[in-house]
C-alpha cells in the first residue's frame, strides 16, 4: 500500500520542487508509523536521517533556548515554535545541512507520520 502519491508530495513545501524521480525515492523509503500522544520523533541536537510527512494528527515543534548565562544545549527554556498538522512535511533541514536537528518534534495527540529514511550516501534533497 502506498502511503502518499507524488501529487500529494508536491503539496509539501520542503519537497514540492523536487524532480519526480526524487519524489519516487521518498515514497520508496517511506513507511507508516502510529504514535501515541507525547511520543518524541526527534530531539534538538540529534543527527537527522529522516524526513517526515504527517498523515494525520498533530505534532509540536519546540526548541530549547539558552537563558542568561546558559550555553549548553538542553539547558534553558523550551519554547513552542509551531504546531504541525496532516499534510505537513518536516525534518528536512537536518538533511539539507547535514547538521544536527535545530528543534524537537513530538506528538500532540495520536498521529501518523510517514518517515522517509535517508540512505547512507544517498540524500535525495541534495540531488
Amino acid at each position: 500500500m502506498r502511503i502518499m502519491d507524488i501529487a500529494l508530495l508536491k503539496r509539501l513545501e520542503p519537497v514540492a520542487s523536487l524532480a519526480p524521480e526524487q519524489l519516487e525515492y521518498i515514497l520508496m523509503y517511506s513507511k507508516i508509523e502510529k504514535c501515541a500522544p507525547g511520543t518524541c520523533l526527534f530531539r534538538q541536537g540529534d543527527m537527522g536521517d529522516y524526513f517526515y510527512m504527517l498523515n494525520e494528527g498533530t505534532a509540536l515543534v519546540t526548541r530549547v533556548v539558552a537563558g542568561a548565562g546558559e550555553s549548553n544545549e538542553g539547558e534553558g527554556e523550551s519554547i513552542e515554535l509551531t504546531e504541525l498538522s496532516a499534510g505537513n512535511g518536516f525534518g528536512e533541514a537536518a538533511l539539507l545541512s547535514d547538521k544536527p536537528r535545530n528543534a524537537s518534534v513530538s506528538s500532540a495527540n495520536n498521529f501518523t507520520p510517514s518517515p522517509a529514511r535517508r540512505e547512507r550516501g544517498n540524500n535525495v534533497f541534495l540531488k
